[in-house]
C-alpha cells in the first residue's frame, strides 16, 4: 500500500498495521533521500516517526 502523505494517513497507518509485520520506504520527497526499516509491529514502528525527538540521530545530528 502507498501512503503519499504520512502526516494525513496517521491514523490509518496506525489502525490498519496493528501487529503486521512488514518492510516499509520512506521517502522524503524535499530532498529525495529514502529510508528503508522494517518492524514486527507496523503500528508502532510507524507511530514513533511522529515524534521528532525520536527521529533525530544524536550521534550525526540527522533527521530522517
Amino acid at each position: 500500500m502507498v501512503f503519499y502523505n504520512a502526516l494525513l494517513n496517521r491514523n490509518d497507518l496506525i489502525i490498519n498495521y496493528k501487529n503486521i509485520l512488514g518492510i516499509y520506504l520512506l521517502h522524503n520527497s524535499v530532498n529525495g533521500k529514502q529510508y528503508i526499516g522494517s518492524g514486527y509491529n507496523l503500528s508502532t514502528r510507524l507511530f514513533i516517526y511522529y515524534y521528532l525527538s525520536r527521529l533525530i540521530d544524536k550521534k550525526k545530528n540527522n533527521i530522517i
